[in-house]
């Protein structure tokens, strides 16, 4: 019999080469439809489109058009087509990086820990957020591509808001932590050398800041001073005069109501000489409390009434100044600090 033989070779077909891909980005949740032009996508088999992680079907196909539907990623990510087999170049794709539209509540006192919303775009399946300097904790499951539950960390002042999403974070918002608010002072008064300790309580006072008292420090890194969310003890510094406000600067952010401390008025309990000649320009001690830091001393009813202060010496407890010319067996002297008498 005669034998008869067949021959065959193999013959290979072009891989698909994409040229474009239009758009070149989207937003991070997808859904949109691309374009991939270029040749050899066939149009006898069905290509399938890669994508970092997962792969999708082509809505329309032909040999120089592949268009499909973008699934939801984020970052940049490289696409190719793959046609029985045979897989193509990749190209990039840049899905938008997160925006953040609102925050509610915009501003909450400053020990925190509440639960805010942060409402945007692109965010993305996962991520973090940085308030300030601090990362948030992400409340429960609630992270999706348009919201964003956290826990608001204790801060103060106005802080910077990010979200960051794989190598992408978001423009950076502002929330601003609520102002300090006082509500009483304890003691209300005290003695002008200071050196006790004022305790302000109130609400969203941060973590550290400045106290004053008249415009006076009021120190908060002595013993016994501290410093929390709602209430602060510092040194109360030496000082004079009534109705003075309690200020607080906390990261630039100051109270909207006040609070008023008075240092006590002068008490004078003797006099050395208690007397003296007529002619006077000689010195005399005054002894007491609360003198202050500047005093006047008068000699009332007097022409000349003012006792000049010699310089050598004022403390809260004793003055001493150049007895003015005078007469009379019952001269009233008087202390004056900042009109307390």
């Amino acid at each position: 019999a005669l034998g008869y033989t067949t021959s065959s070779q193999s013959f290979r077909y072009q891989s698909p080469v994409i040229s474009s891909i239009n758009p070149g980005n989207g937003p991070t949740q997808g859904g949109f439809y691309v374009t991939l032009k270029g040749r050899y996508f066939s149009t006898t088999a069905s290509a399938i489109v890669s994508l970092p992680g997962t792969t999708v079907s082509p809505q329309f196909q032909n040999d120089t058009l592949i268009i499909y539907r973008a699934p939801a990623l984020y970052g940049s990510v490289q696409v190719n087509a793959i046609v029985d087999f045979q897989i193509s170049n990749f190209v990039d794709f840049q899905y938008d990086g997160p925006v953040i539209d609102n925050i509610n509540p915009p501003s909450f006192l400053t020990d925190g820990l509440i639960p805010i919303t942060l409402t945007g775009r692109s965010f993305g399946s996962s991520g973090y957020v940085i308030i300030g300097s601090t990362q948030a904790s992400i409340v429960g499951t609630n992270y999706n591509d348009t919201r964003i539950i956290v826990t608001l960390p204790p801060g103060q002042g106005t802080v910077s808001v990010t979200v960051y999403t794989g190598s992408q974070n978001s423009p950076s918002v502002s929330f601003t932590y609520t102002p300090p608010i006082l509500y009483t002072l304890s003691p209300a008064y005290g003695p002008t050398k200071g050196s006790i300790l004022l305790t302000i309580s109130g609400a969203s006072f941060g973590t550290s800041g400045k106290v004053y008292v008249g415009g006076s420090q009021c120190l908060t890194n002595v013993f016994g001073a501290t410093w929390s969310h709602s209430q602060i003890r510092c040194n109360l510094p030496a000082g004079q005069g009534k109705n003075l406000t309690i200020d607080l600067d906390i990261s630039g952010q100051h109270p909207s109501n006040t609070t008023l401390f008075s240092y006590y008025p002068p008490t004078l309990t003797n006099l050395l000489p208690p007397n003296g000649d007529t002619p006077g320009n000689y010195p005399i001690t005054l002894i007491g409390t609360n003198f202050g830091l500047n005093a006047d001393v008068s000699f009332l009813g007097l022409p000349f009434y003012q006792c000049v202060l010699t310089g050598l010496r004022q403390s809260h407890t004793q003055i001493e100044c150049l007895v003015p010319p005078g007469q009379g067996s019952a001269v009233n002297v008087q202390v004056n600090v900042s009109s307390q008498y």
